[in-house]
C-alpha cells in the first residue's frame, strides 16, 4: 500500500516509528510524528493495526486527536 501523502510504498513518517504501509491498514488521513515519536492524526480515525512479532502499539485520543505511540 502506498502513503497518501508521498505516494511512496513507505513514506519517513512512517520509516521513523519502524512501521510499513503492509503492516498497517490505512483508513482516513495521517498526521505528523512530533519529536517524542508520537503519530497524530487530524481528526479521529480508525486503524488496523497487524502487529509484527516486539512491537506494541498504544492508540489513544489526547486533545481530540488519535496518537499511536509505538513501544519498541
Amino acid at each position: 500500500m502506498k502513503c497518501p501523502e508521498c505516494g511512496m510504498k513507505t513514506c519517513k513518517m512512517c520509516s521513523d516509528l519502524g512501521v510499513s504501509w503492509e503492516d498497517a491498514i490505512y483508513i482516513g488521513y495521517v498526521g505528523k510524528v512530533d519529536e517524542e515519536g508520537y503519530l497524530h492524526f487530524p481528526q479521529m480515525l480508525k486503524w488496523e493495526m497487524n502487529i509484527q512479532e516486539g512491537n506494541k502499539f498504544n492508540l489513544y485520543a489526547k486533545d481530540n486527536q488519535l496518537i499511536l505511540r509505538m513501544f519498541r
